[in-house]
């Protein structure tokens, strides 16, 4: 959808339209349903998280200017340090729910299976990152994202957003050649 399009079904909202907050939430929940999980990765707290997302985004939609920027990246902010806050204040993670299928079911099972632990072992590493390190891989390297658009989402610079990368790869491979992986 084109910029120009957002802008208006935002002025919608910003004027009560209710049909036009539906029509936002369509355009985004994609995007905050990513993030959730990829922060979270539990069912019940990303869906709490996704629904706190929109309440605070709507609180708020009247402070959005879109001459500062994409709505989707205001949107991804609230989403993300929603994300960020609710995880800071769980305890324990459950990295359980990785339901992804990572290749076709042409693959054998026990390939599939490889691949699922593997990806969760990358995902319980990555919760001992730095909190940059850890969003920038998750954007890159989980969603993958272009560095542009993690640019876009982040505000950080390229040779930023290069150097957490990096360094996020860095430990992770270290971590699983210790495993053994």
């Amino acid at each position: 959808m084109r910029q120009e399009d957002v802008i208006h079904i935002i002025q919608s909202v910003k004027e009560g339209n209710e049909k036009a907050v539906s029509e936002l939430i369509q355009l985004t929940i994609g995007l905050a349903m990513n993030i959730a999980k990829n922060i979270l990765h539990n069912s019940d707290d990303i869906d709490d998280a996704v629904q706190e997302s929109y309440i605070k985004a709507w609180k708020n939609i009247k402070t959005y200017d879109a001459n500062k920027g994409l709505f989707s990246t205001w949107f991804y902010k609230i989403a993300h340090n929603e994300c960020i806050d609710r995880n800071r204040k769980m305890s324990t993670q459950n990295h359980s729910q990785l339901t992804d299928d990572l290749f076709d079911s042409t693959q054998a099972a026990d390939e599939q299976l490889y691949y699922k632990q593997l990806k969760s072992n990358v995902l319980t590493i990555s919760t001992s990152l730095p909190e940059k390190q850890r969003e920038i891989f998750l954007l890159r390297d989980i969603q993958n994202l272009t560095i542009n658009e993690v640019q876009k989402m982040t505000g950080m610079s390229t040779g930023s957003i290069k150097t957490n990368l990096y360094l996020a790869r860095k430990k992770i491979k270290e971590v699983l050649d210790s495993e053994g992986e």
